[in-house]
């Protein structure tokens, strides 16, 4: 699928949070990782239990802030504009930080590993398989939802391009929740289990979500 169209589904598709809205348009890649270290550098110095993920976001942050490309896809630098406002958020409400923190830190790391492995800022080649009683089971409509945003700070949940099986697309690297969903032929429908889907590290992703 060509990676705009992916890139328009994600930046068309409302953001809603618990009564905030997250941005919508993406931040150039070094603006938004800038401000990534400084949240960092400030988070880690106003609160000791912050101080270890704190830590490991400047880590990360660093490390891709200097291996920037050129030209990465607007969904990647989306997803840093909104790790950028978390963290922005978390300085404002202590109370909530370390949820926050905790959840930026862990999307960050997969993304400076997957860096290493295969350069900066690409988009991964996901394929999903939905099977049944081991074989493919094709007709389910695949959803996917970018998760580490911390809990009230999750984006909508969006649809693979095709139905299964398999359907492909291609995503930032991170961590997604999928789940697959299929009319039942009498005006209802049938949804399989919400799976947990780490997305990177590898040069392409193949899961396998069992349907009922």
């Amino acid at each position: 699928m060509p990676s705009c169209v992916v890139a328009c589904l994600i930046l068309l598709a409302p953001l809603i949070t618990d009564g905030q809205q997250l941005p919508q348009h993406p931040e150039p890649t070094r603006i938004a990782l800038n401000n990534i270290v400084g949240n960092a550098r400030l988070l880690a110095t106003a609160n000791d239990d912050l101080r270890y993920p704190a830590v490991a976001i400047l880590r990360s942050a660093t490390w891709l802030s200097n291996r920037p490309s050129f030209g990465e896809p607007a969904e990647y630098r989306l997803q840093l504009t909104i790790d950028d406002y978390l963290l922005a958020y978390a300085r404002q409400h202590p109370s909530e930080a370390a949820g926050i923190v905790d959840a930026v830190a862990q999307d960050l790391d997969i993304k400076k590993t997957d860096c290493d492995e295969h350069g900066h800022g690409r988009l991964v080649p996901v394929e999903i398989h939905t099977v049944k009683s081991g074989s493919d089971n094709g007709g389910w409509q695949v959803f996917y939802q970018w998760v580490p945003p911390a809990k009230g700070f999750e984006p909508a949940e969006m649809l693979f391009p095709q139905p299964s099986s398999p359907t492909t697309a291609e995503l930032p690297p991170g961590f997604y929740r999928m789940r697959a969903e299929k009319t039942d032929g009498k005006g209802g429908s049938v949804k399989s289990e919400t799976v947990n889907v780490p997305v990177g590290g590898a040069k392409s992703i193949l899961w396998k979500i069992p349907v009922p």
